[in-house]
């Protein structure tokens, strides 16, 4: 099963599952906006595995953009496994998504 991340209507991230549910959960987690952190809660715990980021407010796409951009990796790295895990390759996947996300403007 794959997850998708639409960050505009041209581009999006389309990952592993595993991978979705990490950057969905960190921004369910970060974004500090109940009424975003819910919509987020129901895509994760419904296994939806699309966000799509025209579905929100500017100021919540806004918000979800800052927070891939510069805090999704410091994030994954220090809580992703060290041990009997792809830790590098996990980061360099996630690493795409924060990267994508600075090539979109807010």
């Amino acid at each position: 099963m794959a997850g998708d991340i639409f960050l505009t209507k041209d581009r999006h991230w389309a990952t592993a599952s595993w991978a979705f549910r990490w950057a969905a959960e960190f921004l369910a987690a970060n974004v500090n906006d109940d009424a975003v952190v819910a919509r987020l809660r129901v895509i994760v715990d419904n296994n939806l595995n699309i966000i799509d980021l025209d579905d929100f407010e500017p100021n919540e796409r806004a918000r979800i953009l800052e927070l891939l951009r510069n805090k999704l990796l410091p994030d994954a790295e220090s809580r992703l496994p060290t041990e009997d895990f792809d830790r590098e390759g996990a980061l360099e996947i996630l690493k795409e998504l924060s990267d994508m996300a600075r090539d979109v403007s807010s």
